[in-house]
């Protein structure tokens, strides 16, 4: 009875410590994600969300070169043997806790059928191996969007003035001072 008690203590300490191990090998991928974003986009902010915290991994907030934020890009990092189909939608609720504008899910085990990314469900799911492509595909979304929104700030506004501008008198006169010039 106390060598089947031992050897049943055995199995759970061996069991616990190939956890932790699992749980050491995620955060070193995470880390690795953090390092690499960091690395090749240097203006972007890139924070971990604190454990225990809701909100996935990592926040990019992403800025364009004269520093204005663009939009925030949430990171998971999964490092397991078998992909889940839950790990999509805890990511959305994450994205609307951080209010991101994107989010991406970042693994080496991918749904079958699936090679290298996806849209899933509104997440981008992504290998490891080709992270760094999506992403400057996503900052680059970002910034287009970003910079259409700044360009219509005030439309209506400008077009009202350039109305005024091309039906006043000051448009007419240059007009008829070019003519005359010819």
């Amino acid at each position: 009875k106390q060598l089947e008690m031992v050897s049943k203590r055995a199995e759970d300490l061996q069991r616990q410590i190939a956890q932790g191990s699992m749980q050491i090998q995620g955060e070193v991928q995470e880390d690795d994600l953090k390092t690499l974003l960091q690395s090749n986009f240097p203006i972007d902010q890139v924070t971990d969300v604190e454990k225990g915290v809701r909100g996935a991994d990592l926040i990019q907030v992403v800025r364009n070169t004269v520093g204005q934020q663009c939009g925030i890009i949430v990171w998971e990092s999964k490092n397991t043997k078998e992909w889940k189909d839950e790990w999509v939608k805890k990511l959305r609720d994450d994205q609307h806790i951080v209010k991101a504008d994107i989010c991406v899910l970042v693994t080496k085990v991918l749904p079958k059928g699936m090679e290298k990314f996806a849209l899933i469900q509104g997440v981008w799911v992504v290998h490891s191996s080709v992270v760094l492509l999506l992403t400057h595909a996503l900052r680059a979304q970002l910034m287009q969007v970003h910079s259409l929104k700044i360009s219509s700030v005030g439309k209506e506004e400008k077009m009202e003035v350039l109305y005024h501008y091309l039906s006043g008198s000051q448009f007419k006169s240059r007009v008829e001072n070019i003519v005359n010039a010819f």
